[in-house]
């Protein structure tokens, strides 16, 4: 019947795997991963936000209600660079509902050296906008207990980073790898990635998959 759900399953009884961009960026630079997931047989859905507008706490407080609004039995998480630091954040306020996996891209759960160097700049200041608070008392992160999360980090540098920031190596182009690590993770790889080309390489959207499906990175 036209119009029917293909799925005959409830949706209460589904999994879901939520993506996270990143800072300057929309959710359809996560299309690549979404089309990959989908057919390795995810259901997802894309968050979008405006964090050089609005306050990252502004921000924050609306994923926790879009994630309660969800009424899938459990919800992954994939998401790109500032993207990952704010389902780090809302982990905490979620920790009543069913969450399954983690994987951050680029991710800087530590924080970020690059933010700061690039705020130094009248441009870098107009980029970061609204989220620059956040640089600049970057919140502890942890892995909550039970939370199965994963890490991939970049060494491609390629970016704006190049222009406006001096990090130490290895890093993306905007994030170092160092920055991408924190107590508690379940698994982390490096790829040969630029901080924006993993969301578009075949192997970081394979060991993605992986990851959601057994908790650890292909090696």
């Amino acid at each position: 019947m036209s119009g029917a759900d293909p799925d005959p399953v409830p949706a209460t009884q589904r999994e879901l795997v939520v993506l996270v961009h990143g800072l300057w960026m929309n959710r359809c630079v996560m299309g690549y991963l979404a089309h990959k997931l989908r057919c390795a047989g995810y259901a997802t859905a894309s968050f979008g936000y405006f964090p050089a507008l609005r306050s990252f706490e502004h921000e924050l407080g609306r994923f926790v209600s879009r994630m309660r609004a969800y009424r899938y039995r459990r919800l992954h998480f994939v998401a790109h660079s500032l993207g990952g630091v704010l389902v780090f954040s809302a982990l905490p306020r979620l920790s009543d509902l069913d969450i399954g996996r983690v994987v951050c891209l680029g991710s800087p759960l530590r924080g970020s050296l690059g933010a700061k160097q690039f705020m130094r700049h009248a441009f870098g200041r107009f980029c970061i906008g609204a989220s620059a608070k956040l640089w600049q008392s970057f919140p502890a992160l942890r892995c909550g207990e039970g939370i199965e999360a994963g890490v991939i980090a970049g060494t491609r540098r390629f970016g704006l980073g190049r222009f406006f920031t001096d990090l130490p190596a290895p890093n993306d182009g905007v994030v170092t790898v160092e920055e991408t690590r924190i107590d508690g993770l379940c698994d982390h790889i490096v790829l040969p990635c630029s901080h924006t080309g993993m969301l578009f390489a075949p192997e970081a959207a394979r060991q993605i998959v992986q990851f959601l499906r057994t908790g650890r990175f292909l090696r």
